[in-house]
């Protein structure tokens, strides 16, 4: 296992990280301009802090595969996390897990009708790897975000999944449930209403027959409570109006349902150190990346950082991943860095085809744009 592992890190770490070791013209650009915090085995950026959110500026780029599955992998060789946090509902993830454990080709196609080509690609990487480990060792996914309705076939899906696996609950539920199962094993309708009054039922059954549920489904009764959950607190956003139509409220609620979310689950597992994929929104550089989609609105990774109760406080880290590519620069950036500034980065890394930069150095131009006091861009060049 440990010799497979060794072998994907320098095969795709070869191509990423280590080529900035040898680079002089690199640091010695960062000292004038910027600061790079790379070094041989990346301790600068990760021996002092345990939260590391790692943002997409563009979403659907192919370089994302090789990023994201180098930085699972250190994380998993020599951080001992397996466990990875992403910016997707609770059930989403589930059924990641559930495919990843059991490859089932009809859950691919249902995945895959759901999810975008480039986050099933990552999946199936991680599969490739997760079936030379043991059992114990393997890679899991813990979604963090709320359950709008448009992964309610989701939800179903998971919950006909374990449902199906017991023929007792199927043919003979307690009945202080039997409704609710019913209606999850005789689920098969788009219609948008009635997909919610099932899944209103279910939340509020669940609760006050928890026992009757840890008893058909011991074995993924945790899962279920916290479903049942986020579906609950989700339910707030979807019922007040007045959230729908403000969009500084709705985002306000949503990241305080991410940051409950991440603070359960860092509660329920020892790890040291954790790895969270999301999107650069969250990460919120003003300006940078999505100009006000979340000005005012304090951020969960933000709220990680600052908040008395949060047991990372102080020790987050946000990096944006950066494309510098041709098209980039004549199309987007002057909707996000301005032209001066992204070639100034562009110019500041074209040695190497991943470097991190702290925006908060003091000789940073891109300070004045910076939120918080702990950003970074992850700048990667397409090969």
């Amino acid at each position: 296992m440990r010799h497979y592992i060794n072998s994907i890190l320098t095969i795709l770490f070869s191509s990423l990280f280590f080529d900035l070791v040898a680079q002089d013209d690199i640091y010695s650009y960062a000292k004038k301009e910027l600061i790079s915090t790379y070094d041989n085995n990346l301790d600068s950026l990760f021996k002092s802090n345990r939260f590391y959110s790692v943002g997409e500026l563009y979403g659907g780029k192919e370089n994302n595969i090789n990023v994201k599955t180098s930085l699972i992998l250190y994380f998993y060789q020599y951080k001992n996390q397996r466990n990875f946090f992403l910016n997707n509902s609770y059930s989403r993830t589930l059924l990641y897990n559930w495919y990843l454990k059991n490859g089932s080709q009809e859950l691919r196609d249902f995945l895959s009708y759901y999810t975008g080509n480039h986050e099933m690609e990552l999946l199936e990487v991680v599969k490739t790897i997760n079936d030379t480990l043991p059992e114990g060792e393997k890679i899991q996914f813990i979604g963090v975000d709320f359950e709008p309705v448009q992964v309610y076939p989701l939800v179903f899906k998971y919950l006909q999944l374990v449902t199906f696996l017991n023929e007792d609950v199927r043919n003979n539920p307690p009945e202080e449930i039997s409704e609710v199962i019913k209606g999850i094993i005789d689920y098969d309708n788009n219609d948008l209403k009635y997909r919610i009054s099932l899944i209103d039922s279910f939340i509020d059954n669940f609760h006050p027959n928890y026992k009757a549920y840890k008893s058909v489904y011991p074995n993924d009764f945790e899962s279920l409570e916290h479903l049942a959950n986020n579906l609950k607190a989700s339910r707030s956003i979807r019922e007040n109006r007045f959230f729908r139509r403000n969009c500084h409220r709705f985002n306000k609620e949503r990241e305080k349902i991410i940051y409950k979310n991440i603070n359960y689950f860092l509660g329920r597992a020892s790890m040291e150190t954790i790895l969270y994929f999301t999107y650069s929104k969250r990460n919120s550089l003003s300006g940078f990346l999505y100009p006000n989609k979340l000005k005012g609105t304090e951020t969960a990774v933000s709220m990680l950082y600052n908040h008395p109760e949060s047991p990372v406080r102080g020790k987050v880290i946000a990096a944006n991943l950066f494309y510098y590519d041709t098209f980039m620069l004549r199309n987007r950036s002057r909707y996000y860095l301005g032209r001066d500034n992204y070639r100034m980065i562009g110019k500041g890394s074209d040695s190497c085809s991943l470097c991190i930069i702290d925006i908060n150095n003091k000789n940073s131009p891109l300070r004045k744009k910076s939120e918080y006091k702990f950003q970074y861009i992850i700048v990667v060049r397409p090969e």
